[in-house]
This record gives C-alpha cells, structure tokens and sequence, in this order.
C-alpha cells in the first residue's frame, strides 16, 4: 500500500483545519490562544492557509476576531486567487458557519487543546520530511542541525503561566468568565446555585423512585433549549421510555392514561389559609379552614377560594410557603401534538444544535467508551456535546475493574470530572443515596451510597427528599450538598414544585429558609 504524500490533506487534516479556521474566524480568545504557535505553512489545505492569513493580518490590525467581516475580506482578497476551485471551497466554507460568526458556546478551551496537538503533529511531520531529505542525500550535518534547532509547537499555557505577570492568561480571565457559563434554572431554585459552567460534574443524589431521571432529562432538555450540543445515556430504559419522557416535558401533555384533569401544583401561603393575613394586597378573602376544619379542594373552590403568593413576589418575609393546586383539563399526548411542538423547537430554537440519546443495558460502557462515541460524532458529524448526562454514574462501567464495588463506583465518578475538564464541558449525572429504607430522613450532604468520596469530585450536587404527604402534594424539597465555586449555604433548601404527569420535576421553586 503506498503511502499518501503529505500535500494531499486526509479527510481528518480537513475536518480539524476546519474546526481551526471557525475558531480563529470567531474567536478573539481562540486567537490569543493560538496565534504563539500557528504558522500557515503547518496548515495542510491551501484554504485554511490563505484564510489564516487573512484572520491573523485582520488580529493584527484591529486585536479581534473578523466575525462577519471575513466575508468583505474575502471579497476584497478574491482577485488574488487564480484557483476557481480554491474560490469554490472558500465560499462554501463561510457559507456553512455563516451562523456561527458569534463565539457564543464555542469550546474555545478544548479546540485550543485539540488545535496544539494537531499543530505539534504537523510541526514534527515537516521535521520528519526534511530529516528524511536529509539522510536520502548523506547529509547528516545538515540533519543534525534540524534536529538541534526543533523547537516544540506548544501554546504557553498549556506549559505553566506566571499568573501575576502573563497578561494574556489575566485577560482571558475576565474575558471567558460569561462564556464558559452555560444555564441557569429560573427562580428561587437558580438563585441558590447560580449558572452552570464548562468544566464542571454535578450530581444528583436521591433514594429510589424520587424523579432522578426526570431531573436529568430535565437539565438535558434546559441545556438544548439554551442552544448547547447534549449527549445522554441511559442504563435504565429503553429507547420509547426515555422518547416518551422527553415529549411529555416538551409539549406538558400526559399519557392518555392520565388525560383529563390534572392537579398542577402551585405556592399558597400559610397565613391566607388559615385566615390570619390581613394585608391589603391579599387575593383571597376565602378562609380556607371553616370551623376548624380544612376544606377539600373541591369545596374550596365551590367557595371561590385561591391561593395568594403575593409576598413571595414581592420578597416580603410575611410569606409563609405551603401549596394548592389548580386544576387543568389537558388531552392526552397524540403524535400529531409531539411531532408539531419538536418541529417547532427544531424551526425556532435549536439553530442545528443537537441531543444525542444512546440506551444501553446496565455496566456496558465506560466513560473511555463514551468518549469515543464522541470523538466519532465530532469526526464524522462536527457534533461537539457542551453537556453530557449519564443515567447514572453507579451503572457504568469503570475504566478499571478492581476487586471492591465501591472502589469500581469512585473511579467511575473520577472518569466523569476527568471528562469535564478534559472537554472542557458540564457533565451531570445521578447516585442513589445510603439512606436505604428509611425514605423519609432527608439526605445529608455525606449520604451518598457505595463511597463518600464521589463527592469529593463533584463541583455542584443536590439532594431530593420527600416525605409521603409531599409526594401526594406534588413537593420536593431539594437541598444543596456541595457547591464548590460559590458560597450557597448548605443549610439552604429549596420547595420545588412538580409534576411528573407532565413530564416536569420542577415547575416553580421557594427557597424555604428566607421565609422561616
């Protein structure tokens, strides 16, 4: 088999100079990045050459990203190429990232990363080329030279920064601090753990049947609605359960089991139930309790009663939090509804973002056997996930078997913090807690089955706990247990409202501790 000259570029040459380009075309941080160890002639494609060029003598003017200018300098550079098919190429290249001119959810840590171990790659094959030259001709001094005046293509950071004095590391600091943040979730809930970021594992620890999985395909969906690329994979159900939650939550239609009157869960406050508020603004005039006695939901609203958050609106203290319902007639969820609210969201949201969905039974892959699931969809579909969810981190498979389970579970919660800061994205994940039977204790931030030390590896988690009259009420109580960026208090928590008919673990949030 003959080998292939080197100025012919591989498949895999085009797709990450590709990936490079975008990034210098989008990216002023990509280009601070780079610029110390990019040479257009380690480029192996002609246009990828020509455009970083063009990138690099636009940084040099003006100390930015050309953006949507590339299309007037190429405009203006266009004459100066005599290839038609070279112009063709080009052309197509800025007509297909058209839409990501803005950096918004670029990875720029890990294509900086990607991008210096390609470049190191093509910086020794030039060397290796030329040695070769070298030693067909016998001349091994000039041979010796190459070799003594190799310099290693390497980006400063990635080497050691003098955090006091390296001004492209402090600027990137300030810089990147919003971009490697990536959602947030509304209300008191938000509140507590504030945005999201690249970078970091989260976990979620619950005993059985507390809505684990629905929290997930929750942080999932919440993801690709805010324009991020999402990878999940279940060990617990199949391909139709896991679609079937996923369309209940976006259309918020139940089965056709559950279609009729749904009670959806809402915030009341304590003192307009039992008839003690007497402030101005109160909704209600209803007692809820008549002559000591609670009414049902039912003779409530015979009576016209209703429920009144006004003061947790407002951020009054005098809110004390407890929960009605109200009730919704909701038809059941057809294909028809699924397929036209996915159509939809695909049309107005999702700007070619995806979510990938692998299934798979119990202890089949590791987290090594994820990442190459993944280094296969970014090389053969330019797919990048911003987030992966795993469904759950104590059925995977360790990259390492050792003799005790729980040292098997430890290495497998490593793997995922590893995955985070390796591609520099969020990974989240779920684990039974060690509260056994005894459902009702609340979990304690040390409650996390098989090893205490998963949490140590995680960089923000929380607990659901649920007492039986709150589960028939439609209430979670959620408490952080580790917040390792921030200085939320452990001894918050939040009610979070839910209903699972619909396919949502939480439709609105009260931090429980501002009002006690």
């Amino acid at each position: 088999m003959k080998q292939q000259k080197d100025n012919k570029p591989t498949h895999a040459d085009a797709w990450m100079e590709r990936k490079i380009i975008t990034g210098l075309i989008t990216s002023k941080e990509f280009i601070m990045e780079i610029e110390p160890i990019l040479k257009a002639g380690h480029l192996k494609t002609p246009f990828a050459r020509k455009v970083a060029g063009w990138v690099m003598e636009y940084y040099t003017n003006f100390k930015d990203a050309p953006g949507r200018n590339i299309r007037d300098i190429y405009i203006n550079k266009r004459e100066e190429i005599k290839d038609d098919a070279e112009k063709w190429i080009i052309e197509e290249f800025l007509h297909s990232i058209s839409e990501e001119y803005g950096n918004e959810g670029l990875n720029i840590d890990y294509l900086s990363k990607q991008s210096e171990l390609y470049l190191r790659g093509r910086s020794l094959k030039k060397l290796h080329d030329e040695l070769g030259k070298r030693l067909i001709s016998s001349d091994v001094e000039r041979g010796e030279e190459l070799v003594s005046s190799f310099k290693r293509v390497t980006r400063p950071s990635s080497v050691g920064i003098d955090p006091f004095r390296d001004r492209v590391a402090i600027n990137q600091m300030f810089e990147r601090a919003a971009g490697d943040q990536l959602f947030k979730y509304p209300g008191d809930f938000g509140k507590m753990f504030g945005y999201f970021e690249r970078g970091w594992f989260s976990l979620i620890v619950g005993s059985e049947s507390r809505g684990k999985t629905f929290w997930l395909i929750d942080l999932a969906l919440r993801s690709l609605l805010r324009g991020l690329n999402v990878v999940f994979v279940s060990f617990e159900m199949t391909r139709r359960q896991m679609l079937e939650r996923m369309y209940h939550w976006i259309t918020k239609l139940p089965n056709t089991k559950w279609a009729g009157e749904v009670m959806i869960p809402i915030f009341d406050c304590e003192r307009n139930a039992d008839d003690s508020c007497e402030l101005s603004y109160r909704r209600n005039d209803i007692a809820l309790i008549n002559k000591g006695v609670r009414l049902t939901f039912e003779q409530a609203n015979k009576r016209g009663y209703s429920a009144c958050d006004a003061c947790m609106k407002l951020g009054k203290r005098d809110f004390k939090p407890t929960v009605w319902h109200k009730k919704k007639v909701l038809e059941g969820m057809t294909i028809e509804a699924g397929l036209e609210k996915a159509e939809e969201i695909a049309q107005s949201v999702l700007r070619g973002k995806q979510l990938k969905l692998l299934c798979l039974p119990a202890r089949s892959l590791s987290v090594e056997g994820l990442k190459g699931y993944m280094t296969n969809w970014a090389y053969y579909e330019g797919f990048e996930a911003d987030v992966v969810v795993t469904d759950y981190l104590d059925k995977m498979k360790p990259d390492k078997e050792y003799g005790q389970y729980r040292h098997n579970i430890y290495d497998i919660a490593l793997s995922h913090k590893a995955l985070s800061l390796d591609r520099n994205i969020l990974v989240a994940s779920c684990s039974q807690s060690n509260t056994g039977r005894d459902e009702e204790r609340d979990i304690k931030s040390g409650d996390v089955a098989e090893d205490i030390r998963k949490k140590a590896e995680i960089d923000i988690g929380w607990s659901l706990n649920q007492t039986a009259r709150e589960k028939a009420q439609g209430v979670m109580r959620v408490k952080p247990m580790k917040t390792r960026h921030d200085f939320s208090n452990i001894a918050d928590q939040c009610m979070v409202l839910y209903q699972l008919k619909i396919g949502r673990p939480i439709l609105t949030s009260c931090n429980i501790r501002k009002y006690s």
